[in-house]
């Protein structure tokens, strides 16, 4: 079998029309970073057998080596960190994952490592279907940011609106109709009952024809700007959000909580990423293929990182909309750490592999911040 730095699930549509940066999703043609599956059981086992209610458990010989089998990965994992100079491990707020999670997919000449997708650790990980919603990679990373968004300001959008009941985060369609906001805080569960699905990805797949951008969708439902599909930014307070379709204008009007940082080497990824996490914005990754800076690419959702003793970015913590059937034991894969490292051109590049100039380019990082001080100045103007 060929080896390369992606795997192709199916044909790319070269003649679609080309983006300038950093691409707004993945296109049915999406270029993966890994392809690995592993299967077995994985099983809890209590140290030295001995369980909290005082029972003895016994345990089979497949358990027995399944079991040996995490031990090794969490050493691996362990040893992995080591090797890469790994002195700190900062994950966004609220984000909680114990290295002992941590399980390793080796396959051809890939190896990296990931946890199962567990509920209630802070992160989200939105998966497609591939039907209608296949090239909505962005809209997934769009809806893990405003979930994670919802989770950090639970407590000011409840307040906004207990202020003005059917009102306030209610958008007012015709035939008396509306949309509440209050219906898309939550994720739901999948088949295998992974809270993996959100109505707010189901809004915007129903609702948005080909790839979108993330920050675009963003300053739309935030703000009121109305969705544009061209790669420039939003302008803050340029009048241009004047769309009724928006859930807390009041609140933020013309102030975009949303930014776009093109990324061309690896020292501004790595800058521009601590800078995101340490500050406590939502994030979203896109990569591509490297020397083809305009082809397909894809999104994913970053939810910490790993830096050296120079505090430089050496692997990342995200979650992707296309890895539904990837799965550890019996259980899907939620969080994957990728490895990141300068090329011998000084760009930035996300591979699962050892070898020198593999792997991704990295394009561009998206930013979505809490607002938390525009909450505070809407409260003290609205509550005096």
């Amino acid at each position: 079998m060929k080896k390369q730095s992606f795997t192709h699930s199916r044909k790319p549509k070269f003649g679609m029309r080309k983006l300038s940066i950093g691409l707004a999703s993945c296109m049915l043609g999406m270029m993966f970073l890994t392809t690995g599956h592993v299967s077995g059981e994985v099983v809890e086992v209590w140290p030295n057998g001995q369980n909290p209610n005082g029972k003895i458990e016994i345990l089979s010989q497949t358990e027995h080596s399944e079991h040996l089998q995490k031990l090794r990965d969490i050493e691996d994992f362990q040893a992995q960190k080591q090797a890469d100079h790994v002195r700190y491990t900062k994950w966004l707020d609220g984000v909680t994952v114990d290295e002992h999670e941590f399980r390793k997919i080796k396959e051809y000449d890939t190896e990296y490592y990931v946890t199962p997708l567990l509920s209630g650790k802070g992160y989200y990980d939105i998966n497609k279907d591939f039907n209608q919603d296949s090239d909505k990679c962005a809209a997934a990373v769009a809806a893990n940011m405003f979930h994670y968004w919802f989770d950090r300001n639970r407590d000011s959008i409840n307040r906004f609106l207990s202020q003005s009941p059917g009102e306030n985060g209610v958008i007012k369609l015709e035939n008396e109709k509306t949309i509440e906001v209050s219906k898309f805080l939550e994720t739901y569960r999948s088949d295998g009952d992974y809270l993996d699905k959100s109505p707010f990805f189901d809004l915007i797949s129903n609702s948005f024809k080909g790839p979108v951008w993330a920050n675009k969708l963003l300053d739309a439902y935030i703000n009121g700007y109305g969705y544009i599909h061209k790669f420039a930014k939003n302008t803050p307070h340029s009048k241009n959000n004047n769309s009724k379709f928006n859930f807390f204008k009041k609140v933020f009007d013309g102030n975009l909580l949303t930014d776009i940082h093109q990324i061309f080497d690896y020292n501004t990824f790595s800058d521009k990423l601590s800078e995101a996490l340490y500050t406590g914005k939502a994030i979203g990754l896109a990569y591509g293929p490297g020397d083809l800076r305009r082809s397909l690419g894809h999104i994913i959702s970053v939810w910490g990182a790993d830096l050296d003793d120079q505090n430089r970015v050496v692997a990342i913590y995200v979650t992707d909309s296309d890895d539904k059937k990837l799965t550890i034991g019996n259980e899907r894969v939620g969080l994957k750490r990728y490895k990141v490292s300068s090329d011998d051109q000084g760009r930035a590049r996300l591979t699962t592999r050892d070898k020198d100039n593999t792997g991704g380019e990295i394009r561009s990082i998206e930013t979505l911040d809490m607002g938390t001080q525009e909450w505070a100045d809407y409260f003290n103007k609205t509550e005096k």
